[in-house]
């Protein structure tokens, strides 16, 4: 289905991203350990932040697809600055 296609689609986005510039770029989520403590559970959070060149900085819940940017409700914030990364 669609969304499926789009989350893999991302996926191949930054494995390619990163493949060429592991030392740059990172790609992280959270889980915690379940109350048995065997098992790894994912935390959901709808909400990214990403620093390019320490320049430009992108915040919000936002997804990269067509649906978050024409469909859904999402917000999302961009900052234009030289000094971000001082």
């Amino acid at each position: 289905d669609m969304v499926n296609w789009s989350q893999d689609h991302i996926t191949q986005h930054l494995l390619h991203i990163h493949s060429v510039a592991p030392d740059r770029v990172g790609v992280f989520g959270l889980c915690r350990q379940d109350e048995h403590r065997d098992r790894i559970k994912p935390i959901y959070v709808h909400s990214k932040l990403i620093v390019v060149d320490d320049e430009i900085l992108f915040t919000g819940s936002a997804n990269m697809d067509d649906m978050s940017f024409f469909f859904s409700s999402e917000i999302a914030m961009n900052i234009y600055d030289s000094d971000i990364g001082e």
